[in-house]
């Protein structure tokens, strides 16, 4: 599913968002990227910054003013690590690393996992609360990368695995941090079924989120609501605002 559809899914919409001009594929930047390992391409395309929300945060982030972030949408698909979700700061990775830090006694001591973590924020924010090990998932080995640049970036060690564990009992794990993968039906169907076994398992599990059009609200007790302006212009408007819920 694309980044534009997950906008129109999402619950509310900013309307004061400034428009983005996109330009179409830049082939002499395809050429320049295309044999760079992970690490250079993170370097490359962001820039380290104070973090929208969790200014206790430094990470790689996307940046405006980098050729690759003009283009459009499409023409980003087209090279070979396809959609850089993980430069993005999402909302409820946003919400989780905010209310973690504000409430650093649901990880203190504990071995967290975090679910579609993307780039690592709200794993980072887990160790900073003093968890005991924190455990990043994410599909895309880049993310992955990401995240240990960013956790390196703030003095912490968080582990990593770029691999599907939908499904997995995760024994050992005591806290799942989930956030913003309620913008497809049949992911969202698939992860709370999941979660649901891990709940019953003793697992303490909180999703991030905006409001997402699948975000199953009937099992979510909410503890924490929030917003921030945005990083920049390629920033959704649901990173304005933020909830944090506990899967009961």
């Amino acid at each position: 599913m694309t980044r534009r559809l997950w906008i129109l899914l999402c619950v509310v919409l900013d309307d004061d968002m400034p428009a983005r001009i996109e330009t179409s594929l830049d082939s002499s930047l395809l050429q320049e990227l295309k044999d760079l390992t992970p690490q250079e391409i993170v370097s490359t395309l962001c820039e380290i910054r104070t973090t929208p929300m969790v200014p206790e945060i430094r990470t790689y982030l996307s940046s405006e003013a980098h050729r690759f972030w003009r283009q459009g949408e499409e023409a980003m698909q087209s090279y070979p690590f396809g959609m850089p979700f993980w430069g993005i700061p999402w909302a409820g990775g946003l919400g989780l690393a905010r209310w973690i830090l504000d409430n650093p006694q649901v990880v203190s001591g504990k071995s967290v996992w975090c679910f579609a973590a993307g780039a690592g924020i709200e794993a980072i924010a887990a160790k900073h609360a003093g968890a005991s090990d924190v455990t990043v998932n994410d599909i895309d080995p880049i993310a992955c990368t990401a995240a240990e640049l960013n956790a390196e970036l703030n003095a912490v060690v968080v582990q990593t695995l770029d691999c599907d564990r939908v499904g997995d009992s995760l024994d050992g794990v005591d806290v799942l941090l989930a956030g913003d993968f309620c913008y497809d039906q049949e992911l969202s169907e698939r992860v709370f079924s999941w979660l649901e076994k891990l709940l019953d398992r003793g697992v303490e599990v909180y999703v991030g989120d905006p409001g997402r059009a699948f975000l199953q609200k009937d099992r979510l007790h909410t503890v924490w609501r929030g917003s921030s302006e945005p990083g920049h212009d390629y920033d959704d408007p649901d990173v304005r605002r933020a909830g944090v819920f506990r899967f009961l």
